[in-house]
């Protein structure tokens, strides 16, 4: 035989209250940054400097994964490089937030230093390169097997050879 004893009738707030604060006060002390993380996805585009006006939009490539990961007053400004671009795959660039005087913001990273300016939705910055991996022989077949022409062909092989020497261009999100 089975005793029964009184029915669950619910807890008391009252006195789950004091418990449930010392919890979140608990959290707050120990993971100050678990309530401060805002990861922001954008869209937006690398343009590469081209010598005549009408080839600008054969230096220009989107963007991958523009994503900017903000920490209180830590940043961190992560992207990934189309292959078209570069004949690499999957070539990350990520830079931490080194000096803010807004609207000006300064990002430095093992391959690349930013100087950008903007709030972070219409933020453009101009991107020097350190070390950027770069396969122009692949980059020439991509192109062809694109179906590019061979004018065109040559003048996206002259921009990339010109940033190969000299990695200096420009991002900017898209509105």
């Amino acid at each position: 035989m089975v005793k029964l004893g009184r029915p669950f009738t619910g807890c008391n707030m009252k006195d789950l209250i004091p418990f449930i604060s010392t919890l979140f006060l608990a959290i707050k002390l120990f993971m100050p940054s678990a309530f401060a993380v805002d990861i922001l996805k954008f869209n937006a585009f690398y343009q590469i400097p081209t010598t005549e006006q009408e080839d600008i939009l054969l230096g220009q490539y989107m963007l991958e994964e523009y994503t900017v990961i903000q920490d209180g007053k830590k940043a961190t400004l992560t992207y990934t490089l189309p292959f078209a671009m570069t004949g690499v795959a999957n070539q990350v660039v990520t830079m931490e937030l080194v000096l803010e005087d807004l609207p000006l913001r300064v990002f430095r990273g093992d391959k690349s230093t930013a100087l950008c300016k903007g709030k972070w939705p219409e933020m453009k910055c101009q991107v020097r390169f350190h070390r950027i991996e770069m396969d122009l022989n692949l980059l020439e077949l991509f192109f062809i097997s694109e179906g590019c022409s061979e004018d065109e062909t040559a003048k996206r092989m002259a921009i990339l050879q010109r940033f190969n020497g000299e990695p200096l261009g420009f991002s900017e999100v898209i509105k």
